[in-house]
């Protein structure tokens, strides 16, 4: 049994996290810099608070105050000081100089090297948190992610959830850990392979799921944690105890819900059940598709006929890009955020987190229905246009007949095993880039026509 408890609570933690970094209250001097690239040089002391937004960021001098920095990377090089707090989100964080205060960010990737200092706390959510042997933390550790590894010092506690978390150095208090186990770590699954490349960008930790207790630990306090299954933990190196608790036990009403054992009947009802519903959906979105907008299938379904490879290339490039661009949007609602900090027009930062939102759940709604649904009714009614074309060419051009036999097919198809799932994979690229080329020949057309009138 998974542990029940852990993505809730890790989808409320990252949450607060991230509505912390929104509002951080800015201190009355400040400075604020932005651009492609910004470099604190060595030797080079901010006396303020430094607000940074760039693609990179990198802090080699002295900043006397706060860093509040959003970007792609992150970087406070081995040399380099902050004397306040760090506060920031990015894809990557690096930590190899001095934070005096707290550090509080969320990131995908975030990494404490073997030189970091940390006077305060560190409060953080990522997909990969690693504080490496030799760095120092010199208060609590609050952390969330799919990954934690705390193999250098904490001076207070720690308190983790997560899917794997390994402790491997030194820890001054007690140690809370809800943690998930071996099948929720993919440890060769990288979501950075969705998000822009960028030169320093720190590696995943590669650590188990469940709870480990490297050679090098020492828990000074207590050991409490949570997981599906009790693992075998070396008591010595836990002066205060270690204490198992499992996840709480189904209710009598959960335990009715429970799964019913599987048999080629109960597969094979499953299996048409499946098939039913997904012809339903596609029949019934096809049909209104084909009423309503006649000229988009028409047209995306020339598309994959003439151009099959270069919509299959767009489909690759518009699937990757969709994480870029929820990735984009992340970033852009931060910054505003701090930009309204700067200007003290707090009263904004409701609706402008608000429109972030509403942002994301657009662009993921829109995404979904071209995935889930256009993309597949292309190749369903353009293999239903083939095959009246070969058998009864006066039907081609009806408006409903060609989609409805094509998608039928098509459900079929995707519901053998294997095969359906390399077909309905190639259905979603091939039609999600015929798409995107249909409407950008009636985008020219249109601008075409609009010179050809004025």
């Amino acid at each position: 049994m998974k542990n029940r408890h852990f993505p809730k609570k890790l989808s409320v933690i990252l949450l607060l996290l991230i509505l912390l970094t929104f509002v951080a209250t800015p201190a009355l001097a400040f400075s604020s810099r932005s651009g492609d690239t910004l470099v604190i040089a060595p030797g080079e002391v901010v006396d303020d608070d430094l607000y940074a937004a760039a693609n990179i960021v990198r802090i080699e001098g002295t900043i006397k105050g706060d860093l509040v920095a959003v970007g792609s990377l992150v970087t406070i090089s081995e040399g380099g000081v902050v004397e306040g707090d760090l506060l920031g989100a990015a894809q990557g964080i690096v930590v190899n100089g001095t934070v005096k205060d707290d550090i509080r960010v969320a990131g995908m990737t975030i990494k404490l090297g073997q030189t970091a200092q940390v006077g305060g706390d560190l409060v953080v959510a990522g997909y990969s948190v690693e504080a490496v042997s030799g760095s120092q933390i010199g208060k609590d550790v609050v952390a969330v992610g799919n990954v934690v590894d705390l193999s250098g010092a904490v001076a207070r506690n720690v308190q983790v959830s997560a899917g794997g978390l390994q402790i491997g150095g030194k820890v001054g208090g007690d140690v809370t850990a809800d943690v998930g186990g071996p099948e929720d770590v993919q440890v060769d699954f990288s979501p950075q392979m969705f998000m822009p490349q960028v030169a320093g960008m720190p590696g995943l930790a590669k650590i188990p799921g469940g709870l480990t207790l490297g050679a090098g630990a020492q828990v000074a306090g207590k050991l409490n944690y949570s997981a599906a299954k009790q693992t075998s933990l070396p008591a010595a190196s836990v002066a205060g105890g270690i204490t198992y608790s499992p996840p709480p036990t189904p209710t009598p009403e959960e335990a009715k819900k429970s799964p019913k054992p599987v048999t080629p009947a109960s597969q094979a009802a499953d299996w048409g059940l499946k098939l039913l519903r997904n012809l339903a959906t596609l029949l019934l979105v096809g049909l209104l598709l084909s009423y309503f907008t006649p000229g988009l299938i028409k047209s995306g379904a020339q598309v994959i006929r003439t151009r099959p490879l270069p919509s299959f290339g767009w489909g690759i490039l518009m699937y990757a890009g969709f994480f870029f661009a929820l990735f984009v949007l992340f970033i852009l609602v931060i910054v505003l955020a701090v930009i309204l900090g700067f200007v003290t027009l707090g009263d904004l930062l409701g609706t402008v987190i608000g429109a972030g939102i509403v942002s994301f759940s657009g662009l993921i709604l829109g995404f979904n229905l071209a995935a889930s649904y256009i993309s597949k009714i292309l190749v369903g009614y353009l293999i239903g246009l083939l095959l009246f074309n070969w058998l009864k060419p006066e039907l081609a051009e009806h408006r409903f007949w060609p989609a409805l036999v094509g998608i039928v097919i098509f459900v079929i198809l995707v519901a053998i095993p294997v095969l359906g799932t390399i077909v309905n994979i190639l259905a979603v690229l091939i039609g999600l880039g015929a798409l995107y080329l249909a409407f950008r020949q009636w985008f020219t057309a249109r601008k075409e026509a609009s010179l050809t009138i004025s």
